[in-house]
């Protein structure tokens, strides 16, 4: 799934392929006044690396030009928050 979105994305004609980085493959995304960069590792389709990150409170935390924030994912069964277990019921 994550491969089909990334190879969805790469079709966008604003999306740019910056190259072969350290760790996989640069994308630039521009997002009207930011350039958002990632770095795809190609053989898990994960992004690795990112300049611009989403916030928890709807904002978005960057790096200084030029530079990363890296990422590393994990699969859970922790709830956002903290809480393990089923969902309470609405």
């Amino acid at each position: 799934m994550r491969s089909a979105a990334f190879r969805a994305l790469a079709t966008v004609p604003e999306v740019q392929r910056v190259g072969t980085v350290e760790d996989g493959e640069e994308l630039m995304v521009p997002d009207g006044e930011r350039e958002i960069r990632l770095v795809v590792d190609p053989e898990t389709s994960r992004v690795v690396r990112a300049n611009l990150l989403p916030t928890a409170g709807g904002g978005v935390a960057g790096a200084n030009h030029g530079h990363f924030i890296k990422l590393t994912t994990e699969w859970t069964d922790d709830f956002p928050g903290g809480t393990t277990g089923v969902a309470a019921p609405h």
